[in-house]
């Protein structure tokens, strides 16, 4: 299996990083190498984030940022606004984004797959705050294609102390 490369996309306070590191962590429990970071402009709440994960079976020795990632993932959807959001984005990438409703229009001539999940009412229901990581459970129907069939049984997307979280929302 080739490498692949995800780029999360969100504001200080939503979860963006933590995603990242969630994924990070189900890819481990795969056997997979890993390398998850953030990027941050200044650090304050609702300012944008970047964060990167990166798995492969081959050791990671790259620890740049993603400049062409496989997947995007979008927590904020206002996001969707910025002109350089699908920069670099691979031929036939997928896109993940937190929202009540589909895509009006193709963002980008590489955008293949588009899944959606309203992951911030999914967060506001299960725990109370609008903290939409449960976007990365989103992951788990693209699993076979991004190499993480162990996503449902790695505790990834699942909230300390409710287990039923990650059940009631793969």
């Amino acid at each position: 299996m080739e490498g692949k490369e995800i780029r999360l996309h969100g504001r200080g306070g939503q979860g963006a990083v933590l995603a990242a590191r969630m994924l990070a962590s189900a890819f481990a429990l795969e056997g997979k190498s890993v390398a998850s970071f953030p990027m941050y402009g200044f650090e304050r709440r609702g300012m944008p984030v970047i964060a990167f994960t990166r798995f492969d079976t081959k050791v990671i020795q790259e620890k740049t940022q993603i400049y062409t990632p496989d997947l995007l993932m979008v927590v904020d959807p206002t996001l969707l606004s910025l002109k350089t959001l699908f920069d670099g984005l691979k031929p036939a990438g997928t896109l993940i984004l937190n929202s009540a409703r589909p895509l009006e229009t193709r963002p980008s001539a590489n955008l293949g797959t588009v899944g959606w999940i309203n992951a911030t009412q999914v967060a506001l229901c299960e725990i109370g705050k609008d903290i939409p990581q449960h976007l990365s459970g989103r992951c788990h129907g693209q699993g076979d294609r991004m190499g993480i069939a162990g996503f449902g049984r790695s505790g990834v997307g699942r909230v300390p102390g409710r287990d039923d979280v990650g059940e009631q929302h793969p």
